[in-house]
């Protein structure tokens, strides 16, 4: 059974902010956010996002990036302690904090604050990881799907995230999503069973030529993986290329010598290619296995 792999995805990284006199709300709201980082006392939290909730109030206002950067930081950080959503909020904490992060548009800034902007998109990307987690426990794939999407583009790189992703839109059904997170992972970290979901994803979408050729690359450099060698010889079995299949059945016979069936259709092979003398071979192996093997016989 494909499981889902959780690890976690946000660094363990706490930015504090140095302590300023209280004078208006933004500073306010630094020192209550100051305070959370220290104690992680929710109450400063929440405290630091009434301060800056009342700097937010002009046009003028929303667009100061100090004003931003402190909201994305304080609104994200709720995201995550405030799971539950017991605060009573306008919008949500994670919409919230995404437009305000949208909103940090100066490159030096932005260059000057890359702890700070990492803590705002390591919490949001935690957040969106429990949403994605609270969503498989409904069953509801394509909201889990969403969700693990976005954990990707807020912390990239992380593979077995990748594989949440392949896995969750293969059942979802949407076998193109899937395609493309399974390219992803057999590019970057390969692994026999990543070849074998891609091939049958490349077969459902009716690429038979791609399905194989998956098969055939997951195998050589995996020639011990079951799956990918007996699914690609069940192809060959299928549409009668009997030659196809005497050029795989060494590799699968080194798997299992002793395997009646495999034996049989290595012995009809030959016999249908005319080659008479190899398929008694064959048949002659089955009954040392078994002399009473009617087939054979």
């Amino acid at each position: 059974m494909k499981k889902l792999i959780f690890l976690p995805v946000v660094l363990p990284f706490v930015f504090f902010f140095s302590e300023v006199c209280g004078q208006n709300p933004t500073k306010e709201s630094r020192n209550a956010f100051a305070q959370f980082t220290k104690t992680g006392d929710v109450t400063q939290l929440e405290a630091a996002r009434k301060h800056i909730d009342e700097s937010y109030k002009t046009a003028r206002d929303s667009s100061t990036q100090q004003i931003n950067l402190i909201r994305a930081m304080v609104y994200s950080a709720l995201s995550v302690k405030d799971s539950n959503r017991t605060f009573s909020y306008n919008k949500d904490p994670l919409a919230e904090a995404s437009y305000a992060l949208g909103q940090l548009t100066e490159i030096e800034f932005k260059d000057e604050h890359r702890d700070e902007i990492n803590y705002i998109k390591n919490r949001m990307a935690q957040a969106h990881l429990y949403i994605a987690k609270e969503s498989l426990n409904y069953g509801d794939f394509e909201k889990a799907a969403r969700a693990f999407s976005i954990v990707d583009s807020l912390a990239p790189g992380n593979l077995r995230l990748t594989y949440n992703l392949a896995l969750l839109h293969e059942k979802a059904g949407n076998i193109n999503a899937a395609i493309t997170y399974y390219v992803k992972l057999v590019e970057a970290d390969p692994h026999p069973a990543y070849y074998f979901n891609l091939a049958e994803l490349y077969n459902l979408r009716g690429d038979t030529d791609l399905s194989i050729e998956t098969l055939q690359l997951g195998r050589i450099k995996f020639p011990d993986y079951k799956d990918l060698v007996f699914k690609e010889l069940n192809h060959f079995s299928a549409t009668a290329d009997y030659q196809k299949i005497i050029d795989l059945v060494p590799n699968a016979l080194e798997l299992e010598p002793y395997s009646i069936p495999l034996n049989y259709l290595a012995g009809f092979s030959y016999q249908k290619v005319g080659n008479v003398a190899k398929a008694q071979e064959y048949y002659e192996k089955i009954l040392n296995i078994n002399p009473n093997n009617y087939d054979a016989n």
